[in-house]
């Protein structure tokens, strides 16, 4: 399954808007396609998203915890628990393609500022 996918069943607060990439290649150590963007100012925006969308999902963490530890049932603690397996993984991917990022970007040639790019 790639990172775009949201598994049948999955529950959402409101509507889900796909960000925008392109699919280009496989990668090495996997099955599912590489999303990448042709355009680098695309990048930019859809790390501005993810930052936004994650800041947002964590606060919304912290103000609720401690009504759902009082609230929930047994079921929703599964389900919790389901979700933050899958969040961590997402995490450790998201850790890793950003190491690769930095270390790709040290190893590129000082380019002039603005180059066109």
């Amino acid at each position: 399954m790639s990172m775009q996918e949201i598994p049948p069943g999955s529950e959402v607060d409101g509507p889900v808007r796909q960000l925008d990439a392109l699919p280009v290649g496989k990668s090495i150590h996997s099955s599912y396609h590489l999303v990448t963007m042709a355009d680098s100012r695309r990048f930019l925006d859809n790390l501005k998203n993810l930052r936004l969308v994650t800041s947002v999902a964590i606060e919304h963490v912290q103000e609720n915890r401690n009504q759902f530890v009082k609230d929930a049932t047994a079921s929703e603690v599964r389900q919790l628990e389901r979700f933050i397996s899958q969040i961590r993984t997402l995490a450790e991917q998201a850790e890793k393609e950003f190491n690769t990022l930095e270390y790709l970007l040290a190893k590129r040639p000082p380019a002039s500022e603005d180059s066109g790019h």
